[in-house]
């Protein structure tokens, strides 16, 4: 009998309405990591719209979900369930091996919620030296299994800082 290995799942949570450091580093991680073999992609955007930047990178996924749209309607704010039902089905549509949580250190919460903290990672560009929701990102973090640095700096800040 032969074993079927199925392709690893990652399931990026990222804003792509911009094309700023954060946004660039995705669309040139995206494709790269489709030439791995057994990787398959699919994303959450947290944005409401995608930068023109992104059709390349977006070629690669096999499912693209808005966070806070829905069939091209914008899904309230209030209340909060709606949103959190909504993210709670993209989850499950795209079953996710892991989700990369790309940055916005104090809006991870709502996706860990949703993905549960053992699956997800986290890769610093910078959320970490803003000041600002410093609840929720300790919250975050003290979730989160694990963290990429994006450079030394943002680990050193991750420590010093955050006592990550």
């Amino acid at each position: 009998m032969s074993e079927v290995s199925e392709a690893l799942r990652i399931a990026h949570y990222v804003s792509l309405s911009g094309f700023g450091g954060v946004e660039q580093q995705f669309a040139a991680f995206a494709p790269r990591a489709a030439t791995r073999s057994g990787v398959g992609q699919t994303a959450v955007a947290c944005s409401k719209e995608v930068h023109p930047q992104h059709a390349a990178a977006l070629e690669v996924l096999s499912d693209l979900a808005f966070e806070k749209k829905c069939s091209g309607i914008e899904i309230p704010r209030w209340p909060r369930a709606l949103r959190r039902a909504w993210s709670r089905r993209i989850v499950a549509r795209q079953k996710c091996d892991v989700a990369l949580l790309w940055n916005r250190l104090g809006q991870q919460s709502r996706m860990l919620d949703v993905l549960g903290p053992r699956r997800s990672l986290y890769w610093e560009h910078g959320s970490a030296w803003l000041y600002g929701e410093d609840e929720a990102k300790r919250d975050a973090l003290s979730r989160l299994p694990a963290a990429i640095g994006n450079s030394h700096a943002a680990r050193r800040m991750l420590q010093l800082r955050w006592r990550y």
